[in-house]
């Protein structure tokens, strides 16, 4: 009996360090994966890009704020609720070809697909807004 329970334990002890180890791996491997994903989505448009606004759009002033709203009233094609959030002043919608000034990126914070941009013209010249990536045709860098 003595001598099993010394095995038990070591057999025990093997597992659950190949368990741990299994862990970190797995840990290891997502941690590359999203610096793969930040490192590339950042580089796409990065800080101090010149841009334009793609196709018409919303920008948000406050992302963390206003992500939720947004998304659920266009994918409910809601468009009182999109009205409503334009009246607010929490999201203004923007024509195409408008130029803009990429001055944000930060995947952390805020969310990957979305860079914040300076405004370059009327009418919301100067407006810091926070615009899908997806939305924006890069012009190169300044």
């Amino acid at each position: 009996m003595e001598t099993e329970e010394p095995a038990q334990n070591r057999v025990g002890a093997v597992a659950l360090a190949a368990r741990n180890i299994g862990l970190g791996v797995l840990v290891f491997v997502v941690i590359i994966a999203v610096k793969s994903a930040v490192s590339d989505d950042s580089v796409a448009i990065p800080v101090g890009s010149r841009c334009s606004i793609a196709r018409a759009t919303y920008g948000l002033k406050d992302l963390g704020k206003a992500y939720s709203d947004l998304e659920k009233a266009q994918k409910a094609n809601d468009e009182f609720g999109l009205t409503e959030l334009a009246r607010r002043d929490v999201a203004v919608l923007l024509r195409a070809d408008i130029p803009c000034l990429v001055i944000d990126t930060n995947f952390l914070d805020h969310f990957a697909s979305y860079r914040q941009v300076r405004v370059l013209s009327e009418p919301y010249l100067g407006e810091a807004l926070w615009v899908k990536k997806s939305d924006l045709a890069a012009l190169g860098s300044k």
